[in-house]
């Protein structure tokens, strides 16, 4: 399924007519349907963004690099990198947990659930 089948696909699976989206993407109707033709092979970033953003969907699902529409666990994804570029000790700490085993994870995971629960007495 290629990225102008997978636009109309999602379209017409949230009910929306091709008006709808336009209007959503501030485009004319023959835009919309250039785009569900692939008649524009290669849409700028900033064209793909908005269009997920209108479908609820990802950037990498209408790339075809993904199969799961959901933007939800790709949404939590993007707000940890967005939090990491601006903090290098979290990036310290991701890289740090890349390397652990999944036991080793676990313990740290329940390690910061304690650390957590303290937090939150202490500003009680």
């Amino acid at each position: 399924m290629n990225i102008g089948s997978r636009i109309q696909a999602r379209r017409k699976q949230l009910g929306l007519s091709v008006e709808d989206l336009a209007e959503r993407l501030n485009k004319n109707r023959a835009t919309i349907y250039r785009y569900e033709s692939s008649y524009i092979e290669k849409l700028p970033v900033t064209i793909l963004e908005d269009l997920a953003k209108a479908l609820r969907v990802t950037p990498a699902y209408l790339m075809g690099w993904d199969d799961e529409p959901s933007a939800k666990k790709n949404d939590a994804l993007a707000d940890i990198i967005l939090k990491a570029r601006r903090d290098e000790d979290l990036i310290e700490l991701i890289k740090e947990l890349c390397d652990l085993s999944p036991e080793h994870r676990q313990s740290v995971k329940a390690f910061l659930a304690v650390l957590k629960q303290q937090n939150i007495n202490n500003v009680k």
